[in-house]
């Protein structure tokens, strides 16, 4: 006889691992992990204790509160669908578990399939009785996704520095010191690499005594685009930054170029190094741009950054995760969950310098908003209906938009589970 009572509560344990009950008989899993089977007709923990029964006898219905939880309707509410919940509004219900059985039985409460639809908002699933909880579910993703500023230490841009074709120099020795009122202050390498060419007449810019055009072969410095002022150095052979005449350049916008130049100076026809300071179309830069980047397939998010120069062209590592429509705009399509780097390059407007950056964009499936079960409240226990009538447990629980969007979800039903 005990061997049969143990095998009967054995089998039992198991059924009641898979098996829901609901008021229309349908049946599903049960995310809950049972304790296993202790003593009698229980499952027990220290302190806690599960109700076993066969779900027969339980049935629940839902009513909606149009008046913040004082009252409650009469008509039982089957949808729980919404298009559009409003900002910082919530929908309160309560949900009455009736058992007509006389043995007690524990069930839970969940949302079968909740989907959270674009935009904004953002939803919460919140319970005030027979316990208080409120938490956050899905991505609360947007059309738009997310993006991460890069840190201003990374925004640059660059000056264009000309050297006199015949000045014979060897430019990796040059410098363009740069800073500004905030405490910058710093060294950028002159680029040996060659971005134009062009003549410049040194007396419009500082050399009144040398009214002849010059050529110039044009590099960059790239500098922080918080620097406000530069001024040409070298550095000699005991590694000693000198700085030659000129002159600061304190106005980077209307005065983008240094020309280092040589000229027949002084009554004993001696060559003088000379610089001034001139302005050629706007070089490339960037102010502000995004690091990463967060967006949802089928989704589009504007990596544009805040640049100057002539043009920005955009490249996808993976165009099979994230996409470029137009590699002239920086619009980018999640196709598929991945992730996928976004090369972005910043051209001059005058000559070919560039500065390149790369964006990492997250590509997120809209199946990470989908729920399949999320739990109102689990484990509750329901007495057995007494010889006065049937017993009822009340859940009272709401969803509320916390957020200033305008919230869309959709939920395929409220389901009881054993």
């Amino acid at each position: 006889m005990k061997k049969s009572k143990l095998l009967l509560v054995s089998v039992l344990s198991v059924v009641l691992c898979i098996v829901c009950v609901m008021s229309s008989a349908s049946t599903t899993f049960s995310w809950f992990t049972r304790p296993k089977s202790l003593t009698g007709d229980k499952l027990q923990l220290p302190g806690q204790t599960y109700e076993i029964a066969n779900g027969k006898n339980i049935s629940f219905v839902t009513y909606e509160s149009t008046d913040g939880g004082e009252n409650y309707g009469s008509t039982p509410v089957t949808n729980f669908n919404n298009s559009a919940l409003a900002p910082h509004t919530r929908k309160m219900y309560r949900t009455d578990v009736t058992n007509s059985g006389s043995d007690p039985q524990s069930v839970s409460l969940f949302l079968n399939n909740l989907k959270i639809g674009a935009g904004n908002g953002k939803f919460y699933l919140g319970v005030n009785s027979p316990l208080k909880t409120y938490k956050p579910y899905g991505n609360s993703a947007t059309s738009s996704g997310d993006l991460i500023e890069a840190p201003s230490s990374e925004c640059v841009k660059n000056i264009y520095v000309g050297f006199a074709s015949d000045s014979g120099v060897d430019v990796s020795k040059f410098y363009l010191h740069y800073w500004n009122d905030n405490g910058l202050a710093d060294d950028a390498p002159v680029s040996t690499t060659k971005v134009g060419s062009g003549k410049y007449n040194p007396s419009s810019c500082g050399g009144s005594n040398h009214n002849a055009s010059i050529g110039f072969t044009v590099y960059a410095a790239t500098i922080p685009s918080e620097a406000t002022r530069v001024k040409l150095k070298y550095k000699n052979g005991n590694d000693i930054y000198d700085g030659y005449d000129g002159g600061d350049n304190t106005d980077l916008v209307n005065k983008n170029t240094v020309l280092f130049y040589r000229w027949s100076d002084g009554d004993n026809g001696s060559n003088k190094d000379h610089t001034c300071y001139g302005n050629s179309g706007t070089p490339a830069g960037i102010s502000k741009y995004y690091s990463s980047a967060k967006v949802k397939v089928g989704s589009t998010i504007n990596i544009t950054p805040t640049y100057s120069g002539g043009s920005v062209t955009y490249v996808s590592s993976n165009p099979s995760v994230a996409s470029v429509s137009d590699i002239n705009t920086g619009v980018i399509k999640g196709v598929k969950p991945g992730t996928a780097t976004i090369t972005m390059t910043v051209c001059g407007k005058e000559y070919s310098d560039k500065i390149v950056k790369t964006i990492t964009v997250n590509v997120y499936s809209e199946s990470s908003d989908d729920q399949a079960f999320v739990p109102v409240v689990t484990n509750v226990r329901v007495a057995g209906a007494s010889a006065d009538g049937t017993s009822v447990e009340s859940i009272f629980w709401y969803i509320k938009n916390d957020s200033d969007t305008t919230l869309s979800y959709t939920i395929d039903s409220l389901d009881l589970t054993l």
